[in-house]
């Protein structure tokens, strides 16, 4: 009786403390969650594809870009006066209605959505 009774205690001190998934998740908790993605046709026909972000709590906006080379970046959204503009301080992807801007230290690129914007 008492082991059972130990048992008891023990598995609902687990539940109230969330250790076992019976309780609610904290409605504080921040989660990533995707807004929209969409391709990009740039001049020298190469395809950027970008996959935009916010945090639940809408603190920060980010794109997550696979370059032509299949490398993949994430950028933070920056201030923008026009647009959206994210940034990681040396590479630069810049959005406006259709068209999307990407810049390095290297290189310049203009591209055009394939759909429709953000």
């Amino acid at each position: 009786m008492k082991t059972t009774l130990s048992f008891l205690s023990l598995f609902i001190l687990m539940v109230i403390s969330g250790c076992i998934g019976l309780a609610p998740k904290n409605e504080h908790e921040i989660y990533a969650k995707e807004i929209n993605h969409q391709n990009y046709q740039c001049k020298n026909d190469t395809i950027i594809h970008a996959t935009y972000y916010s945090l639940s709590d809408n603190s920060l906006g980010f794109v997550k870009l696979t370059l032509p080379d299949n490398h993949e970046v994430t950028l933070a959204q920056a201030i923008s006066a026009s647009g959206a503009r994210y940034s990681n301080g040396l590479l630069t992807w810049w959005i406006k209605g259709s068209s999307g801007f990407f810049q390095s230290q290297n290189q310049s690129n203009n591209c055009q959505s394939q759909l429709n914007p953000p």
